[in-house]
C-alpha cells in the first residue's frame, strides 16, 4: 500500500472513531464512556495498524 493510501487509511480510522463518539454523545452518552469507547477503539486502530505495518501493506 502507498503512503498516501496509507494515510488515507488511518484518517478514516481516526475520523470513524470520532463518528462513533460523536453518535454516542447525541444519544446521552456521559463522558466517561465517551472516553472508554474512544480510547478503546484508538488502541484497536493503533493495533490495526501495526498488523498491517508487519505484514507489508
Amino acid at each position: 500500500m502507498s503512503a498516501g493510501a496509507q494515510a488515507g487509511r488511518r484518517l478514516f480510522l481516526w475520523l470513524a472513531i470520532l463518528v462513533v463518539c460523536l453518535l454516542l454523545w447525541f444519544v446521552g452518552a456521559d463522558w466517561r464512556t465517551l472516553v472508554m469507547v474512544g480510547a478503546t477503539a484508538a488502541i484497536f486502530a493503533m493495533a490495526i495498524g501495526q498488523i498491517e505495518n508487519m505484514l507489508g501493506r
